[in-house]
């Protein structure tokens, strides 16, 4: 977001932002002046230069402005007041275009948080197609969102899945290590439940006890 408004990254940016159904038009970013910065005299200056860095781009977004169902103008919001899921997926959006622009390895984890799963499914799909990923950049991430084995977007040597073995040590295997399974297969179904067996087990017998017994404590 640091890049001036009229780069090549703005501009893909936000046709990004604004293809994602985010109802923002654009995005702008502007370099804030250190001088504007106004700190107590007791502030040290390694604060002073952290806060400084953190803060130093105005970003701003823009939205449609309606009145009595009828579009009048645009609003600037500032990208604070944005939900959590647009503030993610300027930051991940970013990130993305960077890797697809230069072919890098782009390594993620929880891809999923705070965006819609169809969302997360174009964002992988960006990675699969050749038109948006002409120099063959890869994308390895962690999720739990188990919606994106049903799309049969991914070859069984690409899906991994994680277990803890009975001592709580991470194992690591391919679903291609699973005899029998095939991608047309409803993995997202079948992980649910527990066929492919990384599904946790919970036993929460203890804790219903204890949560009855302070239930008898407070009626006695």
């Amino acid at each position: 977001m640091a890049e001036q408004q009229d780069s090549g990254v703005t501009i893909k940016l936000n046709a990004f932002i604004c293809a994602l159904d985010t109802w923002v038009l654009s995005v702008s970013s502007k370099e804030v002046d250190d001088q504007s910065f106004k700190f107590p005299d007791n502030v040290p200056d390694e604060i002073k230069r952290k806060i400084q860095e953190d803060y130093k781009n105005d970003i701003k977004t823009t939205h449609p402005l309606f009145e009595g169902g009828k579009l009048v103008g645009n609003e600037l919001f500032d990208v604070e007041d944005e939900s959590t899921g647009t503030k993610s997926l300027l930051v991940i959006g970013g990130i993305i275009l960077d890797s697809l622009e230069t072919g890098r390895v782009l390594i993620v984890d929880e891809f999923e948080k705070n965006l819609h799963p169809s969302i997360t499914s174009y964002l992988i799909c960006l990675f699969h197609n050749p038109l948006t990923n002409p120099k063959n950049a890869q994308l390895i991430f962690a999720t739990h969102d188990i919606t994106q084995l049903a799309n049969g977007a991914f070859m069984r040597d690409q899906i991994w899945f994680t277990e803890k073995n009975e001592f709580g040590v991470t194992e690591l295997y391919a679903c291609s290590d699973i005899k029998g399974i095939r991608t047309e297969n409803p993995l997202d179904k079948w992980y649910a439940s527990g066929k492919l067996e990384p599904t946790p087990i919970i036993n929460d017998v203890d804790f219903l006890l204890k949560m009855q017994e302070d239930v008898f404590e407070e009626t006695e």
